[in-house]
């Protein structure tokens, strides 16, 4: 999970069918509102068939069609129930960034005026009062109603509505604030008025307007728009860089002895699918390491999912996973950027399932998995999750193919308490999937300075190891997504930043003996790390991750000279 982007959760008829059909069922995007949510599904071609022809409202969105797996909205659960052999019906719901959702627009909060902001803005509202008289407040737009996706390049007018509460009558005053992306260069503002402003965002990622309106009496209510900004750009040669980023930025490398491994492991030919927020697969540090289906056939595949020849966008639903959020690029520049990248010769396989905001939903998640399980990767890494009591039973159902077809899974430990930022045990508070355990399974803390982090949950018996994910004072750093100011590398950090390491430390071990099973994989792993007195007790190895001594290990199984 990234500290500084920290994540927790939440058709294609092949027979008888054409082209259009399968973008029908394959192309449809992640809910966005609670209405759109709807129910995860196993059905067979003929059912799903029976079911568009006779409820043409519902739309239905292929998950996994090597598992027949489906979402089917806007139909209720007992209609949708009666077509199918299978009776089981999973209700989807969402699974929200913390870091996002939690995050306060800088400049008011419900009891007092605003503050650091213009002479006109602190002027236009009184202290708010709590009452059950305050006006009714509405961000509208001069579309018919607010996109919560533009694509960049996209404008947007937005206007505030109020009505004044029928027992105080009068005229609603209105105060606005504009949050934007991470790097956007558009800059924090602030206003009074009815009219927000036209806003054409600069930068992909989550945009947010906060608006107050204040009653004749002084009560007020707030409400927030969140609009994420989506880029979907071809796959191309044309960005480079100046210069190589400096060297010295990515201690990491040498904090678990990757660059020393490299004479004998660079992780040639191991694949890891990253289930994260896509890829800035433009950037020139890891654009050759995409594994790309270079041929027709390949990208015909049979998974129903059209023209996935660099993996898949469950958000949007299409063949181009690009990167809104910045996490997915940065998890998948720490394993194989030719940068900052443990395994710097690995494959990477993008599998968008988080969107700009940083949210996603349970049936992307779990479609995200089984896509990656069906697509040839020996590791999967998997840096998102939610604090919930059980593993979902489709979530673990999906966890179980990964594990049947022999692929190791390496997961964050998850980011501690959503308030506090304080790391918890996850053996009390249970964080998912970290909770689960399968011998194909590694859940990873995250350390900084040879010491367990702060924020980093764990559990002597269900955090396997830990590797470095930095802190506040020493980042780790890794790959940009697109961005206005035209950064290449970003620090971020977090058991999200963990995981790929530990998942780079796999892929150097695999690709040194690709005759291990992910079991060994993972007792290797936790048997050669450095011993550290602060991870005893906290993790079941109270180790961190070594490659050095894990590729050793690998060797020693195996004689036979390495891959590559």
């Amino acid at each position: 999970m990234g500290k500084i982007l920290q994540i927790i959760l939440t058709g294609l008829l092949v027979v008888h069918c054409g082209k259009s059909a399968r973008q029908d069922y394959s192309q449809q995007p992640a809910p966005t509102k609670e209405e759109d949510l709807g129910y995860i599904v196993t059905a067979k071609p003929e059912e799903i068939a029976a079911i568009q022809k006779s409820q043409p409202q519902a739309g239905i969105r292929t998950l996994s069609s090597s598992s027949s797996l489906y979402e089917i909205n806007h139909i209720e659960a007992t209609a949708l129930s009666s077509h199918l052999s299978n009776k089981i019906v999973q209700k989807n719901f969402f699974m929200e960034s913390t870091e996002k959702s939690d995050k306060k627009v800088p400049g008011w909060n419900w009891d007092i005026k605003a503050t650091n902001t213009s002479p006109d803005a602190l002027s236009a509202l009184e202290t708010c009062q709590r009452t059950d008289k305050a006006p009714h407040v509405e961000i509208d737009s001069t579309r018919s109603q607010i996109k919560q996706t533009i694509t960049l390049g996209e404008s947007i007018r937005l206007a505030a509505k109020g009505v004044a509460h029928k027992d105080v009558g009068g005229e609603v005053r209105f105060l606005w604030d504009m949050l934007p992306a991470e790097f956007s260069k558009q800059g924090f503002s602030q206003g009074i008025g009815d009219i927000i402003q036209t806003i054409t965002p600069d930068s992909v990622g989550l945009y947010q307007f906060a608006l107050i309106g204040q009653g004749a009496d002084s009560s007020c209510q707030a409400v927030v728009v969140r609009l994420m900004v989506t880029a979907n750009p071809e796959m191309n040669n044309d960005f480079t860089l100046a210069s190589e980023p400096d060297s010295s930025l990515f201690q990491h490398l040498d904090e678990v002895k990757a660059r020393a491994a490299w004479k004998q492991s660079r992780g040639k030919g191991v694949v890891i699918a990253v289930i994260d927020s896509g890829l800035n697969y433009n950037h020139p540090s890891i654009r050759e390491r995409v594994a790309v289906k270079t041929s027709e056939q390949e990208a015909a595949d049979g998974n129903e999912f059209v023209d996935d020849t660099i993996g898949w966008d469950f958000v949007n639903g299409d063949n181009r996973p690009f990167d809104d959020a910045g996490h997915g690029s940065h998890v998948s520049g720490l394993i194989a950027s030719s940068v900052a990248g443990i395994a710097p010769e690995a494959k990477i396989i993008p599998i968008k399932v988080l969107n700009a905001a940083g949210s996603s939903d349970l049936a992307s998640i779990v479609g995200g998995i089984l896509y990656a399980a069906n697509s040839g990767a020996q590791i999967i890494n998997i840096s998102l999750g939610i604090p919930l009591p059980f593993a979902p039973p489709l979530l673990r159902t999906a966890l179980q193919v990964a594990h049947n077809k022999g692929i190791l899974v390496t997961v964050a430990a998850g980011n501690g308490d959503i308030f506090t930022g304080i790391g918890l045990d996850i053996g009390i508070r249970p964080f998912q999937p970290a909770t689960v355990q399968m011998e194909n399974m590694i859940t990873v803390g995250a350390t900084s300075d040879g010491a367990l982090t702060a924020y980093s949950n764990f559990s002597e018996t269900l955090v396997h190891l830990a590797a470095p994910g930095g802190n506040q004072i020493k980042p780790l750093f890794s790959l940009s997504t697109l961005n206005p100011q035209n950064l290449v590398v970003v620090p971020q950090m977090g058991t999200s930043m963990a995981s790929p390491v530990a998942a780079g430390v796999a892929a150097l071990v695999l690709s040194a003996n690709p005759r291990l099973t992910p079991a060994q994989v993972k007792t290797i792993l936790m048997d050669t790390g450095d011993s550290l007195p602060a991870l005893i007790g906290k993790t079941a190895s109270g180790r961190q991750v070594n490659a050095l001594a894990a590729v050793q290990a690998a060797l020693d199984l195996n004689p036979a000279p390495a891959m590559n």
